[in-house]
């Protein structure tokens, strides 16, 4: 008999975890018409992971986007395909997976026929490309495109606890808070942004998502969803957090990724005064930000 492994489960646990420029590719600044490939990528907490199971991720991950049904591979790696996986927006077209018979990798179970599947996956890179266009990938800085996204995601999308995946959120342009931080670091993957998923957790146990990315140089956290719901989008309150700011702000204790590793302080206050942010406007690569002083804090992308 096959041993099954419960994506539900996985999916479940994933949940209660989450309860949301680049490098240059000459064709898309050339042919915009052109829709751009989906990069395989994952969470940049686990760079260092071991190669093979990073092979098997992907091997996984090209296997959903082509509706391919078995992929070998050393099932000993599964924990930490698993763990890829699960943060990855691509889980959730997927029904169940089980041990090939043999124990030489896996097959795959989809949720949706194969005509069905491939039109999601297409409407989920159309999705992308046409953001990532929008926020300017391939024509300005990485710093630049991840203001954009941030101001994006948090001005084009709802907190919605109907839909909690982060390729729902995509889709629909709604999501759980731990989607919209996913669908943020998933648009900052896609340009080679360095970006991870995080958890922070308060005094008493209470656990919220958000995302930790690169920004000019250094870590800080960010928080799309609680920017949609304080300031709909138009300030920057949740933006380029340092560990400080994020602690007052969240009352949290600690902060952990996706393996509940402990996240290193991040010292750098340089963004402090963008917790009484309440509106922005761009003059060309600078960015002046009204405080609820009435006062301005400048800088520059």
């Amino acid at each position: 008999m096959k041993k099954t492994l419960s994506l539900l489960i996985a999916a479940a646990i994933l949940c209660s975890l989450f309860s949301s420029c680049s490098s240059k590719r000459e064709s898309d600044t050339e042919n915009n018409s052109v829709q751009r490939d989906l990069i395989i990528t994952m969470d940049s907490h686990y760079a260092d992971m071991d190669d093979s199971a990073v092979r098997a991720y992907e091997k996984i991950i090209d296997a959903v986007l082509n509706y391919k049904k078995e992929i070998k591979f050393n099932i000993s790696l599964i924990d930490s395909v698993n763990q890829l996986f699960y943060t990855s927006p691509f889980y959730a077209l997927v029904e169940s997976i089980s041990f090939l018979q043999d124990n030489t990798g896996i097959e795959i179970h989809f949720k949706y026929d194969e005509t069905e599947h491939k039109k999601l996956i297409d409407d989920f890179k159309s999705k992308i490309d046409n953001i990532m266009t929008q926020c300017g990938y391939g024509t300005v800085s990485n710093d630049m495109y991840v203001l954009n996204v941030y101001s994006y995601v948090a001005g084009n999308v709802s907190v919605d606890n109907a839909y909690t995946t982060i390729f729902e959120t995509v889709i629909h342009a709604k999501g759980v808070n731990a989607a919209v931080s996913g669908m943020f670091e998933y648009l900052l993957h896609q340009a080679s942004v360095p970006a991870c998923h995080i958890m922070n957790i308060n005094g008493s146990g209470i656990s919220n998502p958000m995302s930790m990315a690169k920004f000019k140089g250094e870590w800080y956290y960010f928080n799309p969803a609680d920017e949609i719901i304080e300031t709909a989008g138009k300030g920057l309150v949740c933006f380029a957090m340092n560990t400080k700011r994020a602690q007052k702000r969240y009352g949290s204790d600690q902060f952990v990724y996706t393996d509940q590793t402990a996240v290193e302080e991040l010292e750098d206050d340089t963004f402090s005064k963008l917790s009484d942010a309440r509106s922005y406007k761009m003059e060309g690569k600078k960015v002046i930000v009204h405080l609820a002083s009435d006062d301005d804090f400048t800088f520059e992308c």
